[in-house]
């Protein structure tokens, strides 16, 4: 004998069987040259089935809390159940016919389904399936940061260094630009004479009164004093005077003294060894350099006729 309890309700005529089934959720897999494998797992929900007799009239076998109900004080309480989502306590006590207790099943449930038959066999009385399911309490937890903490994080965001923006495609092309005044041409009628017109870039010009920008300069080999003086001053004729400043240097002093090299090669007094700094002197004339000499502008006459020319 036993009594079935849905929370607080007591269902007045125990159900004739009842059946709970303890899931699992082991994982069954095969393994190449092995076979079958079963990896075990935690057990899953329990689910509990029965069904039980909702009397409508006071029987002698059925049993009441507090005196007899009619059969809609259950049906009102088994949707409360299903309609409060919460829990319950679904509770099996056993004993003997003469009193005694057994074992007990108590597990929290909630109601998943049931299930309301009216059927002529059982006159005013309704029976009800019900389908249960084991629920397991969970919850989240809560972390309190530190104020000091969130500061810290907040400065370590505001000192990120931004990210840097990636190149532009290397293929993309450039748009057209309009043309300029570096290069233009004009296009007559047929047998009239075209003129292409070059206008080079300007020519840099170092005011006077003032000296070049380099007061030293790094021989290489093959210098001379006239092609130092060509390249850093302009000017060939300051070669004497390059000369005059360097020649008390102990590099130079030493390849007066010594007409020959250390490696054996006869050296004059104007020879100059790569690798040594030579004083400039300060000029106070203008000089203008234009990486090979002075560019001229050019005007170039093709001649006309057969209506060629530029388009």
């Amino acid at each position: 004998m036993y009594d079935i309890y849905l929370g607080a309700i007591l269902l007045p005529i125990a159900p004739e069987k009842i059946k709970v089934k303890i899931n699992n959720q082991n994982k069954t897999i095969t393994l190449i040259n092995h076979g079958e494998i079963n990896i075990l797992k935690q057990a899953g929900l329990t689910d509990v089935n029965f069904s039980a007799l909702i009397p409508q009239f006071n029987y002698p076998f059925a049993k009441y809390i507090d005196g007899f109900k009619p059969s809609d004080f259950f049906l009102n309480a088994i949707e409360k159940l299903k309609t409060n989502q919460t829990p319950f306590q679904f509770i099996i006590s056993r004993f003997t016919p003469s009193g005694g207790k057994m074992f007990s099943n108590n597990i929290t449930a909630s109601l998943e389904r049931y299930d309301i038959n009216d059927d002529v066999k059982q006159g005013f009385d309704i029976t009800v399936d019900f389908e249960l399911k084991q629920w397991t309490d969970y919850g989240t937890k809560t972390f309190v940061i530190p104020a000091a903490a969130l500061r810290v994080a907040s400065n370590t965001t505001n000192t990120q260094t931004p990210p840097i923006n990636p190149s532009p495609p290397t293929d993309t092309v450039p748009p057209t630009k309009p043309p300029t005044a570096a290069s233009k041409t004009s296009r007559n009628n047929a047998n009239q004479t075209t003129v292409q017109t070059v206008q080079v870039a300007p020519v840099i010009k170092r005011p006077a009164n003032t000296a070049p920008n380099n007061t030293t300069v790094t021989t290489k080999a093959g210098d001379t004093y006239e092609s130092v003086a060509k390249s850093e001053l302009g000017d060939v004729s300051k070669a004497n005077e390059i000369y005059d400043l360097n020649k008390t240097s102990p590099i130079l002093q030493n390849i007066l003294n010594n007409s020959v090299g250390e490696d054996g090669k006869s050296r004059t007094q104007r020879y100059i060894p790569p690798n040594l700094q030579l004083q400039l002197p300060r000029s106070t004339t203008t000089t203008t350099r234009s990486g090979g000499g002075l560019r001229p502008k050019v005007t170039n006459v093709i001649g006309g006729g057969g209506g060629g020319g530029f388009a």
